[in-house]
């Protein structure tokens, strides 16, 4: 179920809201855990998402700001859905947002052609270390809300939850967006775990045990319900398989069939664990992993913010959609 049909759970969100505002311990009833969905510069969705979060605040009786990110107990990236929650919990989502179509839509990023390393994670992170878009890891580590990415075990394939509310943020979220090969072959014997690539949700929900779940995706619910590994996917596994283990491989290879399973246990949590849940994904500004468009890139991010400003916002989606 899309979060804007839900009418239960974004009431329950607001309340949420408004009892932390109050600094009323009553917000413990209710506990809410986000899921943000990767995929490259697909994950510019999550990014505006990101910015709608950000813009839908309400302030407590000290003045204090209380937004949407606030309301979650824990929010949980894989891969490209990680920053968008750091620089959320660190109040800088618009200069998340900015960094895809400003800084990633040329080919120092991603270049195909660079069959080497076809995406410059180095250069990334950079932007994430350094500069006017630097994350602020104060602001960071003093947000209320816990924060965690999923890994994958380069020997076996696992996917792993980490606490990026540390001093290793920023190494966790290099590690959560490198894709071996990918990413440049020399990263094959240098870390022990990469990028999550799909998000475990029977994993995230039984560790989190929440009541409330927004899941956001960066591509249209069901569109990869069918969709096998592509010839680019099949050629990285090949290698992968050559080089590493086998486990990592498929778990790269074969990541929208796990994740079509997950999706599945995910939409049937209200009846099996009483558990509301809510689906953000875009509807027609879906674009690729590779998309070079800065226009495209922008009216993904765009639509993203403004499918949570319609929810929570209404009366700052035109304010906020032009600054975009």
């Amino acid at each position: 179920m899309r979060l804007q049909d839900n009418n239960e759970l974004i009431d329950r969100i607001r309340l949420k809201q408004q009892l932390l505002a109050k600094g009323d311990d009553s917000h413990k009833n209710i506990r809410l855990l986000y899921m943000f969905d990767g995929g490259v510069m697909s994950g510019v969705f999550a990014g505006g998402v990101g910015v709608g979060m950000l813009e839908s605040t309400i302030h407590a009786d000290d003045g204090s700001p209380v937004s949407l990110f606030d309301t979650a107990d824990a929010l949980v990236g894989c891969s490209a859905g990680t920053p968008p929650i750091l620089y959320g919990l660190s109040r800088q989502s618009f200069l998340g947002y900015t960094i895809y179509p400003d800084k990633l839509s040329g080919n120092k990023f991603v270049n195909l052609k660079r069959a080497w390393r076809m995406v410059d994670i180095d250069y990334l992170v950079n932007i994430f270390r350094t500069g006017e878009r630097s994350l602020n890891l104060q602001r960071l580590l003093s947000a209320r809300s816990k924060a965690y990415t999923v890994l994958t075990h380069v020997k076996t394939g696992e996917k792993e939850i980490f606490d990026l509310k540390n001093e290793k943020a920023l190494h966790l979220l290099e590690l959560a967006i490198t894709t071996p090969i990918v990413s440049g072959f020399k990263l094959v014997d240098t870390r022990e775990y990469v990028d999550g690539f799909i998000l475990p949700i029977k994993k995230i929900i039984e560790r989190f045990n929440p009541t409330d779940v927004v899941l956001v995706l960066n591509s249209p619910i069901g569109s990869h319900a069918s969709e096998g590994p592509g010839l680019l996917d099949k050629t990285i596994g090949n290698i992968m398989g050559k080089v590493l283990h086998p486990k990592l491989r498929d778990s790269f290879v074969y990541r929208h069939g796990e994740f079509q399973k997950n999706l599945s246990f995910f939409e049937n949590l209200p009846s099996t664990h009483n558990i509301n849940i809510g689906i953000l994904a875009p509807h027609k500004h879906h674009i690729g992993r590779f998309e070079k468009s800065v226009d495209r890139i922008r009216n993904a991010g765009m639509e993203g913010a403004k499918t949570v400003l319609n929810i929570f916002a209404p009366h700052k989606k035109d304010e906020i959609l032009k600054k975009m």
